[in-house]
């Protein structure tokens, strides 16, 4: 989980959370309704503030895209209501995740009996390029 609410009674290091060389693609969904301290986002890196910029730039260039989505924490990373309740606001950035890795080609298979069973319409899924 990528919110401020892991390691707040004793901060801990969250290895392989920030940037990291062996990561070439990565894709973050957003809350933008979230307005609790303690899920406040971490953004990808760590930015030097009075610079503006990374405090390590990374060896190896990371495509990252973050985006964001209406609701809270658990209605964009799920959990707010059960997997069978329609409308459900997580299946739009699981739909916008599992887009992208088809994208990307990132070779991760879904089940997809799996996502027709939480109504995420498999044909629908994969990317279409308009000329």
């Amino acid at each position: 989980d990528t919110v401020n609410a892991v390691g707040v009674i004793r901060p801990i290091k969250l290895h392989f959370t920030a940037n990291n060389d062996i990561v070439r693609v990565f894709r973050h969904a957003l809350a933008l309704d979230e307005r609790r301290v303690r899920f406040k986002a971490n953004m990808w890196g760590h930015v030097n503030r009075k610079k503006g910029t990374l405090d390590h730039p990374p060896r190896v260039i990371t495509d990252v895209e973050e985006v964001w989505f209406a609701g809270c924490h658990c209605d964009v990373g799920g959990g707010s209501v059960e997997n069978h309740v329609r409308p459900n606001l997580s299946h739009i950035p699981l739909r916008w995740m599992i887009r992208e890795c088809f994208k990307k080609n990132t070779g991760i298979m879904f089940n997809m009996e799996s996502l027709r069973i939480i109504g995420l319409d498999p044909s629908a899924l994969y990317p279409t390029v308009l000329p």
